[in-house]
C-alpha cells in the first residue's frame, strides 16, 4: 500500500494537517495524481545540500517529473478536460521557474513532505494498535509535537520559497543589464563608423559613460 493511499485514509486534524504542507511550490494535485512515480524516486540517498554529486539527479527528477505532467496533458484530449489539462500546463511552467534554477530546491521540498506525511501516518497507525485508549494528555503531547514540527516546516517553506524568488529576480536583473550592454554596445559601434564631422558623434562620450555604468552592475 503505497504513502499516498495511507495518507487519503486519515481523517480529522490529521487530514487538515496534510492539507496544510501543500501550496503552490507542489500541489497537491501533483501529489495525489503522480504519486507513484513521486514515491519511486530514492529521495533517501539525496542530499539537498550536496550540490556538486546530487544536483544532475535531482535535475534529472524534475525532468522526470515534466515529462510525466506532459504525458497527462496530452492525454486529456476531451473538451472537459480543459480545465484540467490547462491546470497541469501551470504546475509544469511553474516546476520551470521555480526549480530549473535549482532543482536541489525540488529534493529538499518533496523531502520534508514526505517525511511529515510518514509521521502522521504513523501517529494515526499507533493510535489503531493502541486501542484507541490512549490518555489525554499523552495525545495532547504529540498532536503538539506534531503541529511544532509542520509550524516549523511551514517556516522553512517560506523561507526557501524567498530565497527561490530572489534567485529568479537575480536572474531577471542580471537579463535586463546585458540585454542593455549589448544595446549599449550595438549604437557605440554605429557612432564610432560614422565620420567624424557627424553631429551625431558627440553621443559616443555619452553612451561609453552608460556602458560602464551598467557594466558596474
Amino acid at each position: 500500500m503505497s504513502l499516498w493511499a495511507k495518507v487519503r485514509e486519515l481523517e480529522g486534524d490529521s487530514l487538515r494537517q496534510i492539507q496544510n504542507l501543500y501550496g503552490q511550490n507542489f500541489p497537491i494535485e501533483f501529489r495525489h495524481y503522480f504519486a507513484d512515480i513521486i514515491e519511486r524516486q530514492q529521495w533517501d540517498q539525496l542530499d539537498p545540500d550536496n550540490t556538486p554529486n546530487d544536483e544532475p539527479h535531482a535535475k534529472y527528477i524534475l525532468d522526470l517529473f515534466l515529462g510525466e505532467i506532459q504525458k497527462q496533458c496530452d492525454s486529456l484530449i476531451e473538451a472537459r478536460d480543459f480545465v484540467q489539462r490547462l491546470h497541469f500546463s501551470e504546475i509544469a511552467s511553474h516546476f520551470k521557474n521555480v526549480y530549473g534554477p535549482a532543482p536541489l530546491e525540488l529534493v529538499r521540498t518533496v523531502k520534508r513532505i514526505l517525511s511529515i506525511e510518514k509521521r502522521l501516518v504513523q501517529h494515526a497507525h499507533s493510535l489503531i494498535d493502541g486501542g484507541m485508549h490512549m490518555r489525554n494528555d499523552q495525545h495532547s503531547e504529540k498532536l503538539s509535537h506534531i503541529n511544532s514540527e509542520l509550524k516549523r516546516l511551514a517556516a522553512m517553506t517560506r523561507d526557501t520559497e524567498n530565497d527561490l524568488r530572489q534567485l529568479q529576480s537575480n536572474q531577471e536583473y542580471f537579463v535586463i543589464n546585458y540585454q542593455d550592454s549589448l544595446k549599449i554596445t550595438s549604437e557605440l559601434q554605429q557612432i564610432q563608423q560614422l565620420d567624424p564631422s557627424n553631429p551625431n558623434r558627440q553621443y559616443e562620450t555619452q553612451l561609453t559613460r552608460k556602458q560602464a555604468e551598467v557594466d558596474k552592475l
